[in-house]
């Protein structure tokens, strides 16, 4: 609850919404919600990635958004406000189309930096060879074909696609393997992580009635 990471969004958001109406669930994805308000850097408009896992605080890191944006809604108002610019800050760091520096990405010494996949990189993939962490695209994908729009057919097949790849070749012995955390550092290009089988669990439950996307 007090590790200084944005991964308190996947942690404590995932793990309590899937508890239902659980109270000590309840309570504790209140807690959490206060913990990462109170983290909140109101100047660059976002919750930094943080210093848990060492390197720079004040990074924006895509695979630091699932979750937190639903968790700071949870803290009410301020931080249903928080969950806003939490959101936009990332979209318009990481888009490439939208990507504009501005002075407030500029404060204190390291000023704040960025960390994201290529743009387009699901689409390049193929086969998502190597990165079955991309299991968090699915999830996205799935609540944007909830939404009525001409893109709904073609964002439920994508994710379709994807989780189809990733369960004909990374899927072994019920393990999802070949996961690359941190392509750019070499930091685990061909492993097991618990991102990638959760994600790829609860997105196969959506697609089999098990579960619904737009209230986790």
């Amino acid at each position: 609850m007090d590790a200084d990471t944005s991964t308190r969004g996947l942690i404590l958001w995932y793990g309590t919404a899937l508890a239902g109406a659980d109270t000590g669930a309840r309570e504790l994805r209140t807690r959490a919600a206060v913990a990462c308000l109170a983290a909140m850097d109101t100047e660059l408009g976002l919750l930094p990635w943080g210093s848990a896992f060492g390197g720079p605080r004040l990074l924006a890191r895509v695979d630091g958004l699932p979750g937190t944006v639903p968790l700071l809604a949870a803290a009410g108002l301020r931080g249903e406000a928080a969950a806003a610019a939490h959101l936009h800050r990332h979209l318009t760091l990481c888009l490439p189309h939208s990507y504009r520096p501005g002075p407030t990405g500029r404060r204190r010494a390291g000023g704040l930096a960025r960390s994201r996949r290529p743009a387009g990189a699901a689409d390049r993939l193929g086969c998502c060879s190597r990165w079955p962490t991309y299991c968090t695209g699915p999830p996205s994908l799935l609540k944007l074909a909830r939404l009525p729009g001409p893109g709904a057919a073609r964002y439920a097949h994508r994710a379709a696609e994807i989780l189809q790849c990733l369960v004909d070749a990374h899927l072994v012995g019920g393990r999802l393997l070949d996961g690359c955390y941190d392509a750019d550092k070499g930091i685990a290009v061909r492993h097991e992580l618990v991102w990638g089988d959760f994600f790829l669990a609860l997105r196969l439950a959506e697609l089999t009635g098990l579960a619904d996307v737009r209230t986790i």
